[in-house]
């Protein structure tokens, strides 16, 4: 993922799990920060706190 647009498309198109609290988190968080209610860096984590739950692996930077 490179932006926010890209993680919230991939959390509610192509996620391996379709329920989780971070999950849930997530999505909402990518909608609030699209929307300029919050910073990027928020959904990162909040995207980070979903692929952990999904067990997905993030490549640090």
């Amino acid at each position: 993922m490179t932006n926010t647009s890209e993680a919230a498309t991939a959390l509610n198109t192509a996620w391996p799990i379709s329920r989780g609290r971070s999950l849930k988190t997530a999505k909402r968080t990518c909608q609030q920060v699209l929307s300029g209610k919050r910073p990027p860096s928020e959904a990162r984590n909040a995207f980070i706190a979903a692929a952990v739950e999904a067990n997905v692996y993030v490549k640090e930077r």
